[in-house]
């Protein structure tokens, strides 16, 4: 199988699994996140994958796998998806990726690893603003849990609130 081969190939080639490319210029990491290969994914991961090589797009793995909504595997990642959500690896928190693309779990899951939730999106307001309307529930509990304030203002003067009332959110309302 290929976890197999994979496993051989780095047993054979030591310190070579970093600057590996396909002809389509992916990394190893890159390809097994494309397929969905949660136990590759650890396994390149433990074994010094380049966890920041971009796709031919452009898109570090990390996004890459938020997109795809792969829980499991970007569980797997967890010591990348740690060091992006705590420092500005990205333009876009990976939060506030999880929540424009509507991925709500995984949204939730990375708040497990104590990002910066009172940086400023590039959306324009807080991660309160942009969870009210694409998350209302847990994820705007786990905000205003962490200490993110219901009163702040977006560049458009509106608070969280503004947001909460016309889709029901009884977490801000009540």
């Amino acid at each position: 199988d290929d976890l197999s081969a994979l496993k051989a190939w780095v047993r054979d080639h030591p310190g070579q699994l970093a600057t590996m490319r396909d002809p389509e210029g992916r990394s190893p990491l890159n390809w097994a996140l494309a397929k969905g290969f949660v136990e590759m994914v650890g396994f390149l991961i433990a074994n010094g994958a380049d966890a920041a090589a971009m796709d031919s797009s452009g898109r570090p793995p990390l996004l890459l796998t938020i997109e795809a909504g792969q829980l499991a595997v970007l569980q797997k990642m967890e010591s990348v998806a740690t060091r992006a959500v705590r420092e500005e690896v990205f333009p876009l928190s990976p939060v506030e990726f999880a929540l424009l693309k509507g991925k709500v779990e995984i949204a939730d899951w990375l708040l497990e690893l104590q990002p910066d939730v009172k940086r400023p999106c590039l959306t324009g307001g807080t991660l309160l603003h942009l969870a009210v309307r694409k998350a209302p529930g847990r994820v705007v509990q786990r905000l205003l849990t962490l200490g993110v304030d219901p009163k702040l203002r977006d560049y458009r003067e509106r608070t969280p609130l503004h947001f909460a009332v016309p889709i029901g959110s009884e977490l801000l309302v009540a």
